[in-house]
């Protein structure tokens, strides 16, 4: 990202974006995972174009021993809350995480979704506190499959974004109207 915005000769006042989706490597088994109607139609899609098959689960799957956890990268501005369940009142944590002084110093907050759990009351929360569609983590912490959220802190400039990829514009073009929906709201 930094290397893209000072190719420019010019420096920005602002965070540019950043783009990144993979395919496996190797032939990914069925993913058992729960899409939040919120996002399904972009996970589901994500999911076909990398080439892994989304199932329901068949057994409830437990949550990881941590439910909510959270890490602060100084280096690149950003602070994550990964979260493993969906609890009765997410807000608590949320609040938590927010209010630490990582989190109030990151230019960009991140929220991971583990996808093997009901979470749409806390997408909900998140979405209360400025969170919109960031994308999918495959294979993630656990081996499990992860919802992004994102909630940015400073101002951004995603204009010179490019993308050669049909998904991957219309993807950008989700998050940006996910972003401004979240924003307006």
């Amino acid at each position: 990202m930094a290397q893209a915005q000072l190719a420019a000769d010019v420096p920005s006042p602002n965070r540019g974006g950043l783009a990144i989706y993979v395919r496996p490597l190797v032939a990914t088994p069925n993913r058992p995972i729960i899409l939040p109607e919120r996002y399904a139609e972009e996970l589901t899609r994500i999911a076909d174009h990398i080439g892994i098959l989304i199932v329901a689960p068949q057994d409830a799957i437990a949550a990881l021993e941590t439910t909510y956890t959270s890490t602060v990268d100084e280096e690149d501005g950003t602070a994550t809350l990964r979260i493993s369940g969906d609890a009765d009142d997410p807000r608590i944590a949320v609040d938590r995480m927010l209010r630490s002084e990582g989190a109030r110093k990151a230019d960009v907050v991140y929220a991971d979704l583990d996808l093997t759990q009901p979470c749409e009351g806390t997408i909900d929360t998140l979405r209360r506190n400025g969170f919109s569609l960031a994308g999918l983590l495959h294979a993630g912490h656990g081996g499990r499959d992860w919802l992004r959220l994102q909630r940015p802190q400073v101002a951004y400039e995603l204009n010179e974004l490019q993308i050669a990829d049909e998904v991957g514009q219309w993807l950008l073009g989700r998050v940006q109207a996910d972003l401004a929906d979240v924003t307006a709201g």
